[in-house]
């Protein structure tokens, strides 16, 4: 197994350490997602789109799916 690489590019002289977020109200993530962050170094999930967008998306999608199978569009081939 090869040694993980601590930083790539090591002429760069660029500070490579942890800060944690210190937000004191924060607006947008909660103070839990916060602490998960600065934890794990990601947040997830993220409510990007409204349901209403979500339904429309859906609905798109579900009715694309089957043309796209009669289409012959149900397996990945790579273009040659």
């Amino acid at each position: 197994m090869a040694a993980a690489i601590e930083n790539a590019f090591p002429e760069l002289e660029r500070e490579l350490d942890f800060i944690p977020l210190g937000v004191p109200n924060p607006k947008v993530l909660t103070q839990a997602q916060i602490d998960h962050y600065n934890e794990f170094g990601y947040v997830a999930p993220i409510d990007v789109f409204s349901e209403e967008e979500v339904a429309v998306f859906r609905h798109y999608f579900d009715d694309l799916l089957p043309r796209a199978m009669d289409a012959g569009w149900g397996q990945y081939v790579s273009p040659s």
